[in-house]
């Protein structure tokens, strides 16, 4: 069998530090430089000797720890060290370079994938990093690498039961959904007022962390975004949002989120509702976007637009019902008023 490609890194993030570089280092990024010269690649300059110092191939100030991640994945050296540091030119220093050494021992998972660096310097120090120095340090790197995987681990198995739970919810909500159907027959209203109820039921069926880790997720797919966003939008809490990062800041301040957006969520009637505007900016956000398609990202979110979808369904057939009765001559009902918040527009 053809050996499994393994990922390779293109950015390092910067999360975590001795107390005093915190402010020099935590929130940076370093991407990955290209080769320079049409090199493609660094190689140790002596062949099987550990900690040798890879050929620079990037440019001044590009960074080093790649060169020293592509050679522990490929098994030549398991980690780089960089002695006088200010004599490589490629070195990366983000404050003012000073005498010392650095060394930089790659984080490997069980399948030989970089999940990280343990960077080491002892710049202003008199004497160099010994070769004990730099095995006791490899050591405690792939005990972190290994407590990792653990975390990580629990963190799959985790979230595959909490998946599981949401299904078997979503199946029994479906299995009641198929028997109202069945009772209220050819009635449009009360089959989408059906549907609205097994919707709001799978979202509060929800574990409130569970719709709360959205907010704390690095990387979240467009599918979740407009998902979130429209929930928001139907609510009338909000007209217009700004992108992920800006919108996340206002999560739990001035919208609300986890169980109270939970709890707006359980009070909403859309049958009540008036005004078609909070709908169509909802359902523009879902645009083009299939039921598969936000579940194959993500269930929560496929939870939220699904709700989402199903209370546009109750306003549409509710707006017909209405206006039959208004041209019938009954009185028109009256709008269960929601106090919109208004975001600042991008």
């Amino acid at each position: 069998a053809a050996e499994e490609l393994k990922h390779v890194p293109s950015t390092l993030d910067y999360v975590a530090a001795t107390e005093g570089d915190v402010p020099l280092l935590v929130g940076k990024r370093l991407e990955r430089p290209p080769a320079v010269d049409g090199e493609e690649e660094a190689e140790p300059e002596e062949e099987g000797e550990e900690g040798a110092i890879p050929k620079s191939t990037v440019g001044v100030g590009a960074g080093v720890s790649f060169a020293a991640v592509d050679a522990a994945m490929a098994g030549t050296a398991e980690y780089a060290l960089f002695q006088s540091a200010i004599t490589h030119p490629s070195v990366k220093f983000f404050y003012m370079p000073r005498k010392g050494d650095y060394l930089c021992v790659p984080l490997l998972d069980a399948r030989g994938e970089a999940i990280g660096i343990l960077g080491v310097d002892n710049l202003g120090a008199p004497a160099h990093l010994t070769p004990v120095d730099c095995e006791a340090i490899l050591a405690l790197a792939k005990r972190l690498a290994a407590k990792w995987e653990a975390i990580e681990k629990a963190r799959i198995d985790r979230e595959k039961a909490e998946l599981a739970a949401m299904r078997a919810e979503y199946d029994k909500q479906q299995a009641l959904l198929g028997s109202a159907l069945e009772e209220v027959g050819e009635d449009v209203f009360k089959a989408n007022r059906a549907k609205f109820q097994a919707a709001r039921a799978n979202l509060l069926a929800l574990d409130k962390n569970k719709l709360a880790e959205l907010k704390g997720y690095r990387v979240v797919k467009p599918e979740v975004v407009k998902s979130v966003k429209a929930v928001f939008y139907v609510l009338g809490l909000a007209k217009r949002l700004p992108a992920w990062d800006k919108t996340k800041a206002l999560l739990g301040n001035k919208l609300p989120w986890g169980g109270d957006l939970l709890a707006k969520i359980e009070h909403f009637e859309p049958a009540k509702k008036k005004r078609s505007r909070p709908f169509l900016r909802a359902m523009r956000r879902l645009a083009g976007l299939t039921d598969e398609d936000i579940k194959g990202v993500s269930f929560v979110a496929f939870l939220l637009a699904s709700w989402v979808r199903s209370c546009n369904e109750v306003f549409e057939e509710a707006v017909k019902v209405r206006d039959a009765l208004i041209e019938a001559g009954a009185p028109a009902t009256e709008e269960v008023a929601v106090d919109p918040v208004e975001e600042e527009e991008e």
